[in-house]
């Protein structure tokens, strides 16, 4: 980067994950984000692995950024991606984009077709009896995994606490039966009859199971698809 807040790439991948980090890798492509889209405990690819991935980048010079960026623009016609970090602008100029996220990123077009798929996460906080359970498995869309881990509350270490994983269309985000209360009573239902118990009384008595909801986490399943632009390619 000069001195003038000038970068200049042949290629520049946008957006962090664990998809983006690997084609960077494979491609020596530096990468700019403005948000990290870690993956999940109970997901195929492991925390470890992005943040491996990121640690190679950084020790290349890949990473030109790092955590600072705030927001981006694209210049179509002038193939410059301004990038904003705090009061701060950095013009990088490039031949190529590989777009793996859109977010935060202003100048493009209206999509032509908009993401309506989200994966949506309800975090339980609960009174089991152990921490250890199997996750639970059904064939609805709504409340589709129960996955199970370790408590990281204070309060409750050796417990465990839980996610509700559901897969909802935009339409339905609004949908009041389908919402935060009524995937916790599902789950609550859904671990009574796997048999998962409240906190020991003695003498092999129980307490009721008690869950609470945490938050509700919306994460965009698929991606929006745009007419095709040069030099910038949509992955």
């Amino acid at each position: 980067m000069n001195d003038e807040g000038q970068l200049f790439a042949d290629e520049i991948v946008v957006g962090c994950n664990i998809a983006s980090l690997r084609f960077a890798e494979e491609n020596n492509i530096p990468v700019i984000y403005t948000g990290q889209d870690f993956p999940n405990f109970f997901e195929e690819d492991s925390i470890e692995d992005f943040t491996e991935l990121c640690f190679n980048l950084s020790l290349t010079g890949l990473l030109p950024f790092g955590d600072m960026a705030d927001s981006m623009r694209v210049d179509v016609d002038l193939q410059v991606l301004s990038v904003f970090c705090g009061a701060k602008r950095y013009n990088v100029f490039y031949e190529k984009i590989f777009i793996f996220s859109d977010k935060n990123i202003e100048g493009l077009p209206e999509p032509k077709k908009k993401n309506k798929q989200y994966k949506v996460l309800d975090w339980l906080d609960l009174t089991s009896s152990t921490e250890h359970n199997e996750a639970i498995y059904t064939d609805s869309e709504f409340v589709k995994n129960i996955y199970f881990y370790p408590s990281l509350r204070t309060s409750r270490k050796g417990f465990a606490d839980a996610v509700a994983v559901s897969f909802l269309s935009e339409e339905q985000l609004n949908d009041p039966n389908l919402c935060d209360s009524y995937a916790r009573l599902k789950s609550i239902s859904l671990m009574s009859s796997a048999g998962i118990l409240g906190t020991k009384m003695g003498s092999g008595r129980h307490r009721p199971l008690k869950v609470s909801h945490s938050h509700r986490e919306v994460i965009a399943v698929g991606k929006n698809e745009y007419e095709e632009l040069p030099n910038i390619e949509f992955r």
